[in-house]
């Protein structure tokens, strides 16, 4: 089988030393999804590789296709897009870096390739502009985090209790399932079953920042309320907390 030399634009979602010379990548193409490669050299290699195997950038690489079965070889790499505004901030950094381990943790090999692409580098272009400031990273991070679990699969039912399908409008108190399906009311909670309250006004904020990003965001204390409900569905959806969400912890407070 002739191995086929590629060019195409990729992020990098992880990176792991494999020898004194070499990184392995878990990488983000745009149009072939997540992808696994190797960087020899890497570690010593300025020339060929220029920054391009740091995390919260968009890179041009070149590299040989070995099949499915085998990780991809780098040839070279060049930074075609960078985010200063995020590498310059720790509270930024912190959740650009949860909102990567997410979807790396989300995607099998070989999806993710346009839509999900595009989002993040959406998402990075966003948290760069913005300004550096709590309510703001945690508002956009939680627009991320609901429009992302949808083109997953996971979307969370916000409109209605999902046993019931008793409509949000018809009560003020709500509980919601932090294994990610959505909204109950209280009266169809189950025993032993982890919730946690979810007035009407937080569900109803948590659906407006999952049509897109905020320009007026909601209150603190509404946010505060949704960070549980959103660390919850991410833990289901993946099967584990992310390894990021304690420094993520220490950004929100």
């Amino acid at each position: 089988m002739a191995r086929e030399q590629i060019e195409a634009h990729a992020m990098v979602l992880r990176a792991v030393d494999y020898s004194e010379r070499d990184v392995v990548l878990t990488l983000l193409f745009e149009g072939l999804g997540k992808r696994s490669a190797i960087a020899k050299g890497g570690k010593a290699s300025k020339k060929r590789f220029a920054g391009a195997l740091e995390k919260f950038r968009v890179c041009r690489f070149t590299f040989t296709d070995r099949g499915p079965e085998k990780m991809a070889v780098l040839g070279e790499a060049k930074v075609v897009e960078d985010y200063p505004g995020i590498e310059g901030s720790f509270d930024k950094i912190s959740v650009a870096a949860y909102a990567t381990e997410m979807v790396r943790e989300l995607l099998r090999d070989g999806e993710g390739g346009e839509g999900m692409f595009s989002s993040l580098v959406r998402h990075y272009r966003q948290m760069s502009e913005c300004e550096d400031e709590v309510e703001r990273l945690e508002a956009d991070l939680h627009t991320f985090t609901l429009r992302t679990l949808t083109r997953a699969g996971f979307a969370p039912t916000l409109s209605h209790c999902v046993r019931s399908g008793k409509s949000l409008a018809e009560a003020d108190a709500w509980r919601f399932l932090l294994s990610g399906q959505g909204i109950i009311h209280p009266s169809q909670r189950r025993q032993g079953e982890r919730t946690t309250d979810a007035p009407r006004q937080v569900i109803e904020a948590m659906g407006a920042l999952g049509r897109g990003y905020a320009k007026e965001l909601p209150p603190g204390d509404i946010l505060r309320q949704m960070r549980p409900m959103m660390m919850g569905m991410v833990s289901s959806a993946v099967g584990k907390d992310l390894r990021s969400r304690e420094f993520l912890k220490m950004v929100m407070g």
